[in-house]
C-alpha cells in the first residue's frame, strides 16, 4: 500500500512538474507567436518571454554539433540529423531546450552518456523543443543526443528577402532561422554535411574535409579552425573566386547575373581585415567569405565568418567597403566575444553591433583618411527623442523593432564605442580590447564585463561614462553662444558630460579654416566675417548641430520655384532639427515658417501657386505630418503619412503602409491598397491621369503606375530593393527614373505605355536629385561621375531629352545639392563649399546658386542666412 502511494506520489509529482513547464514553455511560445504575427507592439513582453526561455536554458551548453542536411530545393524541403554534445552546467538537469524552425517537425529524439533508468521523451511547443531524459543529471555531464527533423522552413526572422529560404535557385538560411537545432547558451565546435543539387554551390567559410558528386546531388563537408558562435546555410549558383594568404584567406561568391568585381571585393577586406587585426588582434579565422544574393535585404555575419551582403550596398559610393569591414568586424564582436542573447538588459548587443561599428569607422580613417571619418560619422547621427539605452537592446530589439534599433544599438552604439576612444587614447584603448578579447574569447559577455576591462587597462574610472551614455539615454548637446558677434563660449547644454577638450574651428570670410582647440567655458574671440564651428570633423556625439556654429545661420536644403515663386526649406537633412520654410514672391514680401523639427522630403508647390505643401517630421515615432503653408497665420496640418505629392486638380496623394491614401477637400481616403506590400512615394503625372509610386516587398521594389479612375495597377520596373527617385515628363508619356545599377546608378528614360526602358546615364558613384525642365527638353540632375571616395564631389549635369547627351556645367569649388528649374534655361542649385580650402565639415556651409545653362552663367541669389 505505501509503496503504491509512493508510487502515485512520484507519479503525480512527475505529472506536476511536466505541467508547469509545459505551462511556462507554452507561456513562452504564445508570447513570442502573439508578437510575431501582431503588429510590432509589446516588445517588453517579448523581452521577457525570451528571458524565461533563457532561464530555462541556462543550465545546458551544446559544446559540439555534427549537422547532416540534405536540401530538395523542387520541393522546399529540408531534412537533418543533429547530433549534439550538450554539457550539464547544473545539478539536477533533466530537461534540456532547443530552438528549431517552425517548419521543421521532430522525427526522433535519442541519447547516450545518460545513466540507467533514463528515458527519453521529447515534445514540441512553437519555436521550442523539450527532451526530458528522465532522470536528473549531476553537474558537468556530457550528453550526447541525435536529433532527427524534417520539413519545409519558414523563411528567417531578421535577413530574408521576398523569396523562400529554400527555391529553385537556392537556399538561404540565416543562424536565425533556426535550422538546425540550437540553445544559444554560446560558442560550439562544428562539423558540417550538407547535400544539395548538382548545380549548386555550397558557400562556407571552413575547410573542405570532403567534395563529391553523387547522382544528381552534391555533397560537401566542412570543419571549422575555432568555435563558432552560428552557422548559415547558403547555397546556390554562385560563382566563388578565392585567393589564399601566408596567414589569412578571402572567398567572394556572387549569385549568377551579379556583375561585380570579386578581386576588388577581395581587396577591400583585405585592407578592412589588416586594420582590425592590427586594432583587435587575430579572430582565430583562417579565411573570411563574402556572399552576394539578390535575396537579402540586411547584411549579415553568420558567427562562422560567412558574410552576406545586399547588392545595395556596392552602391553607396565606396564600392561596399563600409559594410565589408563592418561585417568582417563580427569576426571579432559577435564571433569571438558575443551577447547573452537570451538575457536581454546585459549590453551585449551593444557589443556586438556596436564595435563592429567602431571596427567600421576606424578601417575607413586607416584606409581613407579623417575625412572619411568624418563623413561615416555623419551616418552614425541618430534621432535624439527615438534612440533608447544601449544596455537595455537586445538582438530581439535588433530584429522586431528596426528603427528604434538602428538609432540605438548602431549609430549610437558605433558613436559611444568610438567616443571611448578619445577618452582613453589609442594605445589604452585598443590594448583594453585586445585584453577583452583574449580574457572572453568565445564567451557571451555583458557591458559590465568590458567597463571592468577597460579600468584596469587604462586605469581611469568609466563609472560616469557608462553610467550616461550605456546605461541611460541621456546625451550631450555642444554648443556656441555669446552676447555679442565678436565673441563666444563653448558649452555643454545636453545632460550627459564629455570631458573636452573640443576642435574649433575659425572659418574666415576667405581661405581654409584656422584650427583650434577649446575647453568648456572658453571664450574664443571672432574677427567680422568669420565664422566659429565647434567639433566640426564629429567627435563628439552632439546630435543637435545648429548651436554649434556661431553666428546661427540658417542654411538651406531644399528649393523647389513654380511661376517666378520659389520656397526653400532651411536647417539641416536630420529630421529632428530645427528647420523652417521660406517662400520668396518676387516684388511680394517673404513669408517665413518655423518648425521645431525638418522635413522628409523637399517642399512641392500646389496646382493654386500660392500654397506649399511639405512633409514635416513633427513625432519621432509616428509617420511625418502633412502640412499645407498658405499664408504666414495659416498652417494647416490635414494628416499623417509619408511621401506627399499634389495631383493637378489638388488631390493630395500620399502613403501609409500598404495604401495610397488621398486627400480631397482636407478628407482622406484610400485610393490603392496592395496588402503585403509597401507603397511609397505616389507621383501624380501632369495630365492627372495616372500615378506613379513604388510598391516594396522583401528584397523587391517595383515601380508601378495606378489610374485613380481605373482598375488595379501595373508595374514599369522591378528591381532590388533601393531607392527609386522619378520625375514625370511635362506631356505624361513617360518618366526619368533614377535607379540603381550593380555598384552605380542609372538615369532611364521609361515609357508610360510599358515600353522598354533605355538607359540615358549609368556608370555613376551617385545621382542624388533630378528635375525636368517645365518644356521637357532638358533633364538635370547632380551626380558623383565617378567613384572618388571618400569625397564623391556632386557635379550639375544637364541632359538634352532630344539629343540624349548629358553635358557638365562647372560650379568650380562647389559641391552640387538640390536643384530646381524656375524657367526652361534657369536652375536654382543648392551648393556646398568644397575643395583644398573648404575641407569638410558639419554644420555645412550652403547656398542656392541660379544657373543659367544655355551660357553656363552662374550667379549667387540666396546666401546662408
Amino acid at each position: 500500500m505505501h509503496a503504491r502511494l509512493a508510487l502515485l506520489s512520484r507519479i503525480a509529482e512527475w505529472l506536476l512538474r511536466l505541467c508547469a513547464v509545459a505551462l511556462l514553455v507554452a507561456t513562452v511560445a504564445g508570447a513570442f507567436a502573439v508578437y510575431m504575427t501582431a503588429t510590432g507592439q509589446n516588445l517588453g513582453l517579448l523581452r521577457r518571454a525570451a528571458a524565461l526561455i533563457g532561464t530555462l536554458a541556462a543550465g545546458q551548453h551544446t559544446e559540439r554539433m555534427e549537422l547532416d542536411v540534405r536540401v530538395v530545393p523542387g520541393a522546399g524541403t529540408l531534412s537533418g540529423t543533429a547530433g549534439l554534445a550538450v554539457r550539464v552546467r547544473e545539478d539536477g538537469r533533466r530537461r534540456f531546450y532547443f530552438l528549431l524552425n517552425e517548419g521543421l517537425g521532430i522525427e526522433s529524439v535519442t541519447a547516450s552518456g545518460l545513466p540507467p533508468g533514463a528515458r527519453i521523451a521529447a515534445y514540441r511547443l512553437w519555436l521550442i523543443t523539450v527532451v526530458d531524459v528522465g532522470v536528473p543529471l549531476p553537474r558537468d555531464t556530457l550528453v550526447d543526443f541525435r536529433l532527427t527533423y524534417a520539413g519545409r522552413p519558414a523563411s528567417a526572422l531578421e535577413f530574408g528577402g521576398s523569396s523562400a529560404p529554400i527555391g529553385a535557385a537556392g537556399v538561404l538560411l540565416d543562424p536565425g532561422a533556426f535550422w538546425y537545432p540550437a540553445d544559444l547558451q554560446g560558442f560550439f565546435v562544428a562539423d558540417t554535411t550538407v547535400t544539395v543539387p548538382a548545380t549548386f554551390t555550397v558557400v562556407h567559410n571552413g575547410a573542405e574535409v570532403a567534395a563529391h558528386r553523387r547522382g544528381h546531388e552534391r555533397v560537401v563537408r566542412w570543419t571549422l579552425p575555432r568555435p563558432v558562435a552560428g552557422l548559415a546555410l547558403v547555397a546556390g549558383r554562385y560563382t566563388v573566386s578565392g585567393e589564399e594568404g601566408a596567414d589569412f584567406g578571402l572567398r567572394v561568391a556572387l549569385e549568377e547575373g551579379i556583375d561585380l568585381d570579386p578581386a576588388r571585393i577581395r581587396g577591400l577586406m583585405r585592407s578592412a581585415h589588416g586594420v582590425l587585426t592590427e586594432r583587435f588582434g587575430p579572430s582565430g579565422f583562417g579565411t573570411a567569405t563574402l556572399f552576394v544574393s539578390r535575396d537579402l535585404r540586411r547584411g549579415f555575419n553568420d558567427g562562422s565568418g560567412v558574410m552576406g551582403l545586399a547588392m545595395r550596398y556596392f552602391r553607396a559610393g565606396d564600392y561596399g567597403f563600409a559594410v565589408i569591414a563592418h561585417e568582417l568586424a563580427h569576426n571579432w564582436w559577435g564571433s569571438t566575444v558575443a551577447e547573452r542573447w537570451l538575457v536581454p538588459g546585459t549590453g551585449g548587443e551593444w557589443i556586438v553591433e556596436g564595435f563592429a561599428g567602431l571596427g567600421s569607422l576606424v578601417a575607413a580613417e586607416a584606409v581613407y583618411g579623417p575625412e572619411a571619418l568624418a563623413r561615416r560619422l555623419s551616418g552614425e547621427f541618430f534621432d535624439p527623442e527615438r534612440q533608447g539605452v544601449l544596455s537595455e537592446m537586445s538582438v530581439i530589439d535588433n530584429v522586431v523593432d528596426e528603427a528604434r534599433s538602428r538609432d540605438t544599438i548602431y549609430r549610437k552604439g558605433a558613436y559611444v564605442a568610438m567616443m571611448l576612444r578619445t577618452i582613453l587614447g589609442d594605445e589604452a584603448y585598443f590594448g583594453g580590447l585586445r585584453t577583452f578579447l583574449d580574457q572572453y574569447r568565445y564567451r557571451q559577455v555583458s557591458d559590465r564585463d568590458l567597463q571592468q576591462t577597460l579600468e584596469t587597462a587604462s586605469g581611469q574610472s568609466l563609472d560616469s561614462y557608462f553610467a550616461q551614455w550605456v546605461r541611460s539615454p541621456a546625451l550631450a548637446d555642444l554648443a556656441l553662444d555669446g552676447t555679442t558677434v565678436r565673441e563666444a563660449t563653448v558649452q555643454n547644454v545636453g545632460a550627459a558630460a564629455l570631458p573636452g577638450p573640443f576642435a574649433l574651428w575659425r572659418l574666415p570670410a576667405a581661405g581654409p579654416p584656422e584650427r583650434l582647440t577649446a575647453g568648456l567655458g572658453d571664450t574664443v574671440p571672432l574677427a567680422p566675417g568669420d565664422t566659429l564651428i565647434l567639433d566640426p570633423l564629429l567627435t563628439w556625439a552632439d546630435m543637435w548641430r545648429e548651436n554649434n556654429r556661431y553666428p546661427r545661420r540658417d542654411a538651406p536644403v531644399f528649393v523647389a520655384a513654380a511661376d517666378g515663386a520659389r520656397a526653400v526649406t532651411r536647417g539641416e537633412r536630420f529630421p529632428w532639427a530645427r528647420g523652417s520654410v521660406e517662400r520668396v514672391v518676387a516684388g511680394g514680401a517673404n513669408v517665413t515658417w518655423n518648425f521645431d523639427r525638418g522635413f522628409a522630403q523637399e517642399p512641392m508647390w500646389m496646382p493654386d501657386g500660392s500654397t506649399v505643401l511639405v512633409s514635416a517630421s513633427e513625432a519621432p515615432h509616428a509617420l511625418p505630418a502633412v502640412v499645407l503653408l498658405a499664408d504666414k497665420d495659416t498652417r494647416t496640418r490635414l494628416g499623417f503619412a509619408l511621401t506627399p505629392a499634389p495631383a493637378p486638380d489638388g488631390t493630395i496623394y500620399a502613403a501609409s503602409g500598404s495604401r495610397l491614401i488621398q486627400a480631397r477637400h482636407g478628407r482622406w481616403s484610400t485610393a490603392l491598397d496592395e496588402p503585403g506590400w509597401t507603397l511609397s512615394s505616389p507621383r501624380p503625372a501632369p495630365d492627372g491621369r495616372t500615378v506613379a509610386y513604388t510598391a516594396a516587398r522583401g528584397n523587391t521594389v517595383e515601380l508601378r503606375l495606378f489610374a485613380p479612375s481605373g482598375p488595379g495597377s501595373r508595374a514599369l520596373l522591378t528591381a532590388d530593393r533601393d531607392r527609386v527617385l522619378y520625375r514625370w515628363a511635362p506631356d505624361s508619356t513617360r518618366l526619368y527614373v533614377v535607379i540603381g545599377g550593380s555598384w552605380d546608378w542609372h538615369l532611364l528614360d521609361v515609357p508610360a505605355n510599358g515600353g522598354p526602358a533605355r538607359v540615358l546615364v549609368h556608370g555613376a558613384a551617385a545621382i542624388d536629385t533630378l528635375a525636368v525642365s517645365p518644356n521637357g527638353g532638358r533633364v538635370a540632375f547632380s551626380a558623383a561621375p565617378a567613384l572618388d571616395y571618400p569625397t564623391n564631389r556632386r557635379q550639375l549635369f544637364v541632359l538634352d531629352v532630344e539629343g540624349r547627351r548629358a553635358h557638365n556645367i562647372e560650379l568650380p569649388g562647389r559641391d552640387a545639392g538640390d536643384l530646381t528649374w524656375t524657367d526652361d534655361d534657369t536652375l536654382l542649385v543648392v551648393v556646398t563649399p568644397s575643395g583644398a580650402d573648404a575641407p569638410w565639415h558639419l554644420p555645412a556651409t550652403r547656398s542656392v546658386v541660379r544657373v543659367t545653362v544655355s551660357t553656363g552663367a552662374v550667379a549667387d541669389t540666396v546666401a546662408s542666412k
